[in-house]
Parts: structure tokens; sequence; C-alpha cells
């Protein structure tokens, strides 16, 4: 459930869909089926308590065939920005989409600099918390995050002709 003290003219971003992709993990996947029916909730559910629901579609993960960008939340059954999307379009609740603002940058910067600056990519002993180093393709380094900030605020003022998102 929607947070019982939602009020009247809040905002609910509503983003997820990474931990539900991975279908080796049954505790944790959730096809696009289960997952839109979940955006459906959230969305009616913010509504009904009079806030304004605004999806966000999945920031890419860290990930490459080569030198091209795969869009993990695009591929086949993963499809959850499109399956976000669809529900967008059914509901008519603003969409942001994080995914391709993301897949975009990850283009101009290039995997080695992604994987270094953009994501939590560290060598040994560069960190205190990850002596051993790290190479994580979901989350991200301080300016990875900054990114994702700045594409989301982005995002918000390209809906400026939302009436709701106007207000932002």
């Amino acid at each position: 459930e929607i947070v019982p003290t939602r009020q009247k003219g809040e905002y609910v971003f509503i983003q997820f869909g990474h931990n539900d992709r991975n279908y080796n993990k049954a505790e944790r996947y959730t096809d696009t089926t289960a997952y839109k029916e979940y955006l459906r909730k959230y969305i009616n559910e913010s509504r009904a308590k009079g806030a304004v629901p605004v999806l966000v579609s999945p920031m890419n993960m860290n990930a490459w065939n080569g030198s091209s960008v795969r869009e993990v939340f695009c591929e086949g059954a993963n499809n959850y920005r499109g399956a976000m999307l669809n529900v967008a379009n059914e509901l008519k609740a603003p969409f942001i989409d994080l995914e391709k603002k993301s897949v975009a940058l990850q283009k101009r910067m290039g995997a080695d600099y992604c994987g270094k600056f953009i994501y939590l990519g560290l060598e040994p002993k560069e960190y205190p918390n990850f002596p051993d180093g790290v190479s994580d393709g979901t989350h991200f380094q301080e300016m990875g995050a900054n990114f994702m900030a700045k594409f989301v605020c982005e995002g918000i003022y390209e809906l400026k002709s939302n009436a709701d998102m106007a207000k932002l």
C-alpha cells in the first residue's frame, strides 16, 4: 500500500525493475505482466490519496556487447521499460524515460569511462569499504548518481505541458 500519510498534491515517483528481471532468482523475479499490475496498483493508490504518480523507467545497467550498450530493461521478456511505458499511456500517468537518458550517457562516455566513473568500479585498495575492489554494473559512483538525478529533473521539465508536472 502507498504510505497512508500521503497527502493531496504530493508526488509519488515510481521506479523499480532492477531486482525483478533476474529469472534465475525466483524469490525476486517478476514478469512484465505482474510488473504492470504493480504499476497500476501504485498509480491507482496514489491517485486515490490525491497524490500525483510519476513513472520513472529503470536506468540502464552498465552492460555492453563489445562497444555496443545493451539495454537490459528493453530485452525480450525483460522489457520493463516498455511495460512501464504501456501502463503510463494506458493510465495517462507522467513518464520519465530514465532508461533512454542513461543509455545516451553510456554511449557518450563509453564502457571504460562508465565502468570507472559512472558505475561503482573501484580498484583494490582504492576505497576502504571495498579492499579487494569492485565492479558493479548496477550501483553508481557519486558522478553517476548526480547524472541520474539530473536526468529525472530534465524529465520533469520535459513534462511541463502536464498541468500536475508544471507545478514542479
